[in-house]
């Protein structure tokens, strides 16, 4: 099924101009980096929460070691880590949405709010 489709995709390829070509490489290498990176993350975080109940068993916790109990923490600690990458990736767009706004409901700088209530002040007293 998938197959099939490869040949319609590198037709539509071809017909693409070389530029274009590159630069949809260089996304698609940019891309498939990121995902490798948090891939790599989340297994180091298994790996550490993995280890959480050996430690812990060690350390003189009654704990029982056994494969479930590392599977279940490696997964634990897995799925913390894609929330906190969720969050995170929302707390970027939400900034990125939210800066054109910023110079608008943004405060005045305190020198310059000291600057504009002596000016008040002054306007206040000739009159």
């Amino acid at each position: 099924m998938v197959l099939e489709l490869v040949p319609a995709i590198i037709g539509e390829l071809s017909k693409l101009d070389a530029t274009l070509l590159v630069v949809l490489l260089i996304i698609g290498v940019v891309v498939a980096a990121k995902i490798f990176q948090y891939m790599m993350k989340a297994v180091f975080v298994g790996i550490i929460f993995g280890a959480a109940p050996i430690v812990l068993n060690f350390l003189g916790v009654e704990m029982a070691v056994t494969l479930q109990s590392i599977a279940s923490s490696a997964l634990f600690g897995i799925a913390l880590f894609l929330v906190y990458a969720a969050v995170h990736t929302g707390l970027k767009v939400t900034k990125i949405v939210l800066y054109p706004f910023r110079r608008f409901f943004r405060r005045k700088p305190k020198a310059e709010r000291i600057i504009i209530k002596e000016v008040e002040r002054k306007k206040k007293e000739k009159d």
